[in-house]
């Protein structure tokens, strides 16, 4: 199996800007860079474009996963509301302390920068040198267009999901004035909008899949897989992306209509053995996966000890909130997702577990283990539906069919332990919209568990009625030091507000 190396493909893109900034250097100093010499040839667009992959997927996507799962309710500690667990973080989240949130708030805009500059600069290059790239009628350089603000669209959303009003910025800066760079904070609605604008064009521009893209123009043996691989966005990820922002926005027939088109494409299909997702033998990628962030045994930056570690790892337990999500029991196995996703501690088994999916074998923070992130799927896409469904009418029976569809495949071989499987939903067990509503959100939270998920959920279901399930998932609402409910948004960095005067701190800290 071939991996994308990201180190090879970040020592090439340094190289290439470090070109860049000679050819300035040798020009008349002006307070604007000369764009111009960045980007000259389809090669550099290439570049810049993997440069965009590489700021976003090598520190920045993995805090944002460990995060989402450590927020979520997921993953509680044994004593809710007890400072000292690990799992327990936004409580004791400073300005002077923040966890690490003001690097990946960096990363983030350090990524969206290098879409802007791409994006503005690659029209720039004549079309013709493109065309033994072109795919579907649409040439390579409109793809490469559509893959970088495909990514921009991706990073705001995560941004303002967490942050909630952040600087909306599309441009890259003329001027190396700080003053003029000053960006007020935008609305999440107004984020969400340029989200949608860019989501829309990926939809529009992007091939359904990268088979037949030109390799990369350097060493294919390091970058070529992850060009012709699901490691890059597609029309199927933006159609994705698009349905969840539908689906947030309670645009229930949207949201169908979105993952209608990548169910009926003929792109992707549910695999049988539902272990084969996350590890196999073929080497990951598999039908399912419609968007899959690609690794290298030794550069792979794991989300965080406090999951994915040893069982000897003082931090690798923590209290279960859904141990009741699950059908069956050590004595009687019946959902392999459950055996996958978590064991019982083999120190307090009662209390506690140890979280297997991504799971490092190679223990602490190493990289003997390497595993892809999949971070969406065509299981997601009959949650989606199955949920719309039911919120535009009780009693779909292709809303049923879709779960089902899900929970049929929950069984197999797992470590040495056969799982039965789970029985079928019924109509006759879930009686009312509300009941089945329940069912789909707690299927989610057992199909998609550990992958980053649950935690934007839970924001979503709290937009629909008001509710506080984000805050309780968090200890947010409790009587200890630290807690407020203001901090379901994670601090804006102080060295940010210092420097952009126009920005203020988020409440709470």
């Amino acid at each position: 199996m071939k991996f994308f190396n990201y180190k090879i493909l970040s020592i090439g893109l340094f190289l290439f800007i470090a070109v860049g900034c000679e050819e300035i250097l040798d020009i008349e100093p002006e307070d604007r860079v000369d764009l111009d010499v960045l980007y000259e040839t389809p090669t550099d667009a290439e570049a810049g474009l993997v440069g965009i992959y590489f700021e976003s997927f090598r520190q920045f996507l993995p805090d944002m996963i460990f995060n989402a799962n450590l927020s979520s309710n997921d993953f509680y500690d044994a004593q809710r509301g007890a400072a000292n667990r690990p799992v327990n973080f936004r409580p004791a989240l400073r300005i002077d302390n923040d966890g690490g949130v003001s690097t990946d708030w960096r990363l983030a805009y350090s990524a969206i920068q290098r879409a802007n500059l791409l994006i503005e600069s690659v029209s720039e290059i004549p079309e013709i040198q493109f065309s033994e790239g072109s795919t579907g009628g649409v040439s390579r350089r409109t793809e490469i267009i559509a893959e970088a603000r495909f990514m921009r669209a991706w990073l705001y959303y995560i941004l303002t999901m967490n942050w909630g009003n952040v600087p909306l910025v599309t441009g890259f800066p003329t001027t190396s004035d700080p003053g003029a760079n000053n960006v007020e904070a935008s609305s999440r609605d107004e984020v969400m909008v340029q989200v949608n604008e860019d989501l829309l064009f990926a939809e529009e521009n992007l091939p359904w899949n990268h088979n037949n893209i030109r390799d990369f123009p350097v060493d294919e043996e390091q970058v070529g897989p992850v060009l012709n691989s699901k490691g890059r966005p597609t029309k199927g990820a933006a159609k994705m992306m698009l349905a969840k922002i539908h689906l947030m926005q309670q645009e229930w027939q949207q949201a169908i209509d979105k993952v209608d088109d990548v169910i009926n494409s003929g792109e992707f299909s549910m695999v049988e053995n539902w272990t084969d997702i996350f590890h196999n033998t073929g080497g990951q990628n598999t039908t399912e996966s419609i968007w899959e962030v690609q690794s290298e045994q030794g550069e792979f930056n794991n989300t965080g000890g406090y999951f994915f570690r040893t069982e000897s790892s003082s931090r690798a337990s923590g209290r279960f909130s859904s141990y009741s999500l699950f059908e069956g029991d050590e004595a009687d196995p019946r959902d392999v997702r459950q055996g996958f996703s978590f064991r019982p501690s083999t120190n307090d088994p009662v209390n506690f577990i140890t979280v297997l999916k991504y799971y490092n074998r190679g223990g602490g923070f190493g990289t003997s283990d390497p595993f892809n992130f999949v971070l969406l799927r065509l299981a997601e896409a009959y949650l989606i539906k199955a949920e719309a469904l039911n919120e535009i009418a009780y009693g779909n029976q292709e809303s049923l069919d879709l779960i089902n569809a899900i929970r049929t495949r929950a069984t197999g071989e797992f470590d040495g332990v056969v799982y039965t499987g789970i029985d079928s939903a019924r109509f006759e067990d879930l009686t009312d919209q509300q009941q089945f509503r329940d069912f789909v959100r707690e299927e989610r939270a057992r199909e998609l568990m550990y992958e980053g998920h649950q935690w934007y959920d839970l924001l979503r279901y709290d937009s629909y009625d008001g509710g506080t399930r984000a805050v309780q998932a968090t200890s947010l609402d409790l009587s200890e030091e630290g807690a407020d409910p203001r901090k379901i948004l994670l601090p804006i960095p102080d060295r940010e507000i210092r420097v952009n005067t126009s920005l203020s701190q988020n409440g709470g800290y």
